[in-house]
């Protein structure tokens, strides 16, 4: 289930500092690959302006953008090299290109909520928008909480379904399974969950025979990885603060959660993660404390294994560029990663 090498054995991995100090100080932050051969590096936060940078890889310059329409914005991936930008209550999105600047307004009521997950299948994009607030008055405790869903056409570039009010769930990522059904990862009132759902959010698998179909074996500080080549959802969770971590993938034909490989240093906790070129997904871990970061690799059919660490590492997202390098960015700063040569 797990080839992994202890963790002082594992090889260490040097760092290339990229471009200049980002200024970023908080929100989050995602890069996504471009067709030229540049990647995107956003970085949104809840009512605060978004930023943008390119990253260019013949010059290893990092480069700000001005992001179009009201920089207050969510942003979410429009296949091919294009993000949809949305301003909570605004009457249209900006489909933004940034390798040719392209900016065009898309007629939309945007919900309020800056908590949006969302995931493309053939030439659909599923959006997922939610909005949380509560407090207290009188002496009683409030939350109101609304989420909406809209379906945008990628080819034609329109919503092919507005945005709309759909069953409360606090989704923060989805895996399209097809048209019709997808994954998704969500906060509950007491607790995480996982479930199949439709475009309603309702979820077509309950009743008693399915009472084990969404169980991870390892439940405590469950995140979300990503998902593989077989459309799973891939889940990283633990026993308990001090037992095994474990990677658990869920796939719509097998119904149920596979757990594929086991993380015994329990010192180790899931940062974030990104997709590679040869279809792997490279994980990113802090270590309690240390300032340092393990990396592992996870690919169906193989082994989740330790690749290497940094020194002294601070990472909030990473990608993959065309030229195989890997871009990660932690607060102020981008950096290239790689392992060390063959033999040394």
């Amino acid at each position: 289930m797990t080839s992994e090498l202890p963790h002082t054995e594992a090889p260490i991995w040097t760092s290339e500092f990229v471009g200049d100090k980002l200024g970023i100080r908080s929100g989050h932050s995602r890069i996504q690959p471009l067709s030229d051969g540049t990647l995107l590096l956003l970085n949104t936060h809840p009512g605060r302006r978004s930023k943008a940078f390119r990253i260019g890889l013949s010059t290893k310059a990092v480069r700000k953008m001005n992001l179009p329409g009201n920089p207050q914005c969510w942003a979410v991936p429009a296949p091919p090299d294009r993000v949809l930008l949305g301003h909570p209550g605004a009457d249209h999105c900006v489909l933004w290109n940034p390798i040719t600047g392209d900016a065009d307004p898309i007629s939309a009521n945007l919900p309020p909520g800056f908590t949006v997950c969302s995931d493309s299948i053939d030439s659909q994009l599923v959006i997922i928008v939610n909005w949380n607030a509560s407090g207290a008055s009188a002496g009683f405790d409030w939350s109101n909480d609304d989420t909406c869903l809209a379906v945008f056409d990628l080819e034609n570039e329109q919503f092919i379904e507005p945005f709309h009010a759909v069953e409360d769930n606090d989704l923060r990522a989805i895996v399209m399974q097809d048209d019709e059904l997808f994954m998704g990862f969500g906060y509950g009132r007491s607790n995480d969950f996982v479930s199949l759902f439709d475009k309603k959010l309702k979820r077509p698998l309950t009743g008693r025979e399915h009472w084990s179909t969404f169980r991870m074996s390892h439940f405590l500080q469950a995140a979300f990885v990503g998902t593989d080549t077989d459309k799973a959802m891939v889940m990283f969770g633990s026993k308990g603060n001090s037992e095994e971590r474990a990677l658990m993938r869920w796939t719509l034909a097998a119904k149920q959660f596979e757990t594929v490989g086991t993380i015994a240093n329990t010192d180790l906790f899931f940062q974030c993660a990104t997709p590679l070129r040869d279809g792997s997904i490279l994980l990113f871990f802090w270590e309690r404390f240390s300032p340092n970061i393990h990396l592992y690799r996870y690919a169906i059919e193989e082994p989740l294994r330790c690749i290497g660490r940094l020194m002294g590492a601070k990472i909030t997202c990473a990608g993959q560029a065309s030229d195989g390098q890997i871009y990660v960015a932690g607060g102020d700063d981008v950096h290239i990663i790689a392992p060390p040569p063959r033999g040394s």
